[in-house]
């Protein structure tokens, strides 16, 4: 339909609702710009097999990986610590999780957070190895042209 009134609905909501910009959007800018240059530096060495470029790759996708892991746990963790505490807030026990649905401290938050983050952090471990093999056969296919 192209009249969400045609379909009865007589107050349509709309698909999705835009959030507000909040401070730690510029830092979650800041990584995935990195991460743009990052990706350009990789295909560059693969492109140029540039044992120096390689390497920089290979420590700029380190350093972006970790940010995002941090980031992406400390949103995990937030996320937590405001569900938790939303939970604690209003009701009764049973309504808070009491049997065992809910938080009862910041330690389970945190254990939470970490959980949730640990796939990412498998996720870019492998990332992390494969740029570490690609800059050692690169440094590795130098040395055997120096020596012919």
């Amino acid at each position: 339909y192209d009249d969400p009134a045609e379909c009865g609905d007589p107050d349509p909501q709309p698909a999705y609702v835009v959030r507000k910009w909040r401070d730690r959007d510029y830092g979650s800018l800041l990584v995935s710009v990195s991460g743009l240059w990052v990706g350009a530096a990789g295909l560059r060495a693969a492109r140029d097999e540039d044992l120096p470029t390689a390497r920089a790759y290979f420590v700029g996708l380190l350093a972006v990986g970790m940010a995002w892991v941090a980031s992406s746990y400390y949103d995990t963790f937030s996320r937590a610590r405001d569900r938790a505490s939303s939970q604690r807030g209003g009701g009764n026990d049973a309504d808070a999780g009491g049997a065992g649905g809910g938080y009862d401290d910041d330690e389970d938050v945190f254990f939470s957070a970490l959980f949730a983050s640990f796939l990412t952090l498998m996720v870019w471990s492998v990332c992390f190895y494969r740029a570490y093999v690609f800059q050692r056969d690169i440094s590795v296919r130098q040395e055997r042209r120096r020596r012919e």
